[in-house]
């Protein structure tokens, strides 16, 4: 029985992968179980949330109570995957994942910032998650505790090949349905759903990846640059196509 966490970074294709793996009939999805405790942890983000005081109604603040759900709660398929957020382990004992296989989700960098600025302006480091996925990539190293990591781009290069290899890595058998899915609001969306899935919920599988010249606004090049040296690193250790 394997329960995994996917660790992404904000603005990635984190909710289609959530979509492809509740295609798999062995699989149960949890999407983001701990926006609440993140948020609650930081009240000064609440105001930058959209649906910030839902999100806190809808799941548990607790992050050891969630942990401890995800990892012993029943389940109706063999396998769980929880779809988290890398930002959200703020003041967060990251020995509570060592019991989890974990997957990151990485994107490059120009395209979450600029992404994440039409939903949220001035977007920081600790907004895009990225230095949080080195941190834990480091974390599971010094336990010897194996970590898979995907990127956004070789995924859509060729979604079949990099799934595959995925589920080698985790002894898990690929059920090729995870490749499509249907188009609208999924059972599985938290309440945040209507501020943020909005591409997500017209998709009906993984997008074909589109080569966009993108500009930021000068101010966000610093940021930029800062989180290019972390994708890098972390770009050697990806599953490619």
């Amino acid at each position: 029985m394997a329960r995994i966490n996917l660790w992404s970074s904000p603005r990635n294709i984190s909710t289609a992968l959530m979509y492809a793996f509740d295609q798999h009939k062995d699989f149960t999805v949890v999407d983001e179980p701990l926006y609440a405790y993140y948020l609650k942890q930081n009240p000064a983000q609440q105001d930058r949330h959209p649906g910030a005081q839902a999100v806190i109604e809808s799941q548990s603040t607790n992050g050891v109570e969630v942990m401890n759900a995800l990892l012993n709660g029943s389940i109706k398929t063999s396998h769980l995957l929880a779809k988290q957020m890398t930002h959200h382990l703020d003041q967060f004992d990251l020995n509570l994942l060592l019991p989890f296989q974990n997957i990151l989700l990485i994107r490059p960098p120009k395209r979450i910032i600029f992404s994440y600025q039409k939903v949220i302006s001035s977007p920081s480091m600790k907004d895009i998650g990225i230095a949080e996925q080195l941190t834990l990539f480091n974390f599971f190293k010094n336990h010897n505790k194996p970590v898979l990591i995907l990127d956004t781009h070789e995924l859509l290069k060729n979604p079949e090949k990099v799934l595959k290899t995925l589920f080698e890595k985790l002894d898990l058998d690929f059920d090729k349905s995870m490749l499509q899915w249907e188009a609208g609001p999924k059972k599985a969306d938290g309440v945040w759903a209507e501020y943020w899935y909005g591409n997500a919920h017209k998709s009906t599988g993984f997008q074909k990846l589109e080569n966009k010249d993108i500009q930021l606004n000068d101010d966000l090049i610093p940021l930029l640059e800062s989180c290019n040296q972390i994708y890098n690193t972390l770009f050697e250790h990806a599953i490619k196509a």
